[in-house]
């Protein structure tokens, strides 16, 4: 947190708040609904996670419209603002991979892939930093920790009752 600005954390701060409450509407209630259900056939798991995956691109594109309106009000270059659709996309499909991790209870998994995405963004976050991104090192972190996640969840609900989601 030294190495970064207050203005350059301001920014982020600001687009991180919008950014958050998409995701909360992406993802509401679908991994206790998945949790919760006794039997999920493959069928349903994978049009969950299509639905999931709609709902993270109109969610996206929603995001961006209005973008648009807090770029206006808030002073933010376009490029600085647009980018955080990722965040929010990559939140929506996390849920069926999630909730087939927390379903079969391998919450050491789960850990392991939260520590994976955090150390990784970290890195990444901390070498373009030095290499003089400024406020890009900054949203790096923030933008490829949700896909990392997703990444890892995936890979690793292979081996869950519920199996690896497909579209």
């Amino acid at each position: 947190s030294r190495i970064f600005t207050p203005e350059m954390f301001g920014k982020v701060a600001l687009l991180q708040a919008l950014t958050m409450f998409f995701q909360v509407l992406a993802v509401s209630g679908l991994v206790p609904a998945l949790i919760f259900q006794e039997k999920i056939n493959t069928e349903e798991k994978n049009g969950i996670f299509s639905f999931t995956f709609i709902i993270g691109v109109s969610a996206s594109l929603i995001y961006i419209l209005f973008i648009l309106l807090y770029n206006i009000y808030f002073s933010l270059s376009d490029l600085v603002s647009t980018v955080f659709f990722v965040c929010i996309f990559f939140s929506a499909i996390s849920v069926v991979p999630l909730g087939s991790l927390q379903k079969d209870a391998k919450f050491k998994v789960i850990s392991v892939a939260e520590i994976i995405a955090e150390v990784v963004t970290l890195i990444i976050s901390i070498l373009l930093y030095y290499l003089g991104f400024g406020i890009y090192a900054l949203m790096s972190k923030l933008l490829l920790t949700p896909a990392i996640r997703f990444f890892s969840y995936y890979y690793f609900s292979k081996n869950t009752i519920l199996g690896r989601a497909n579209i």
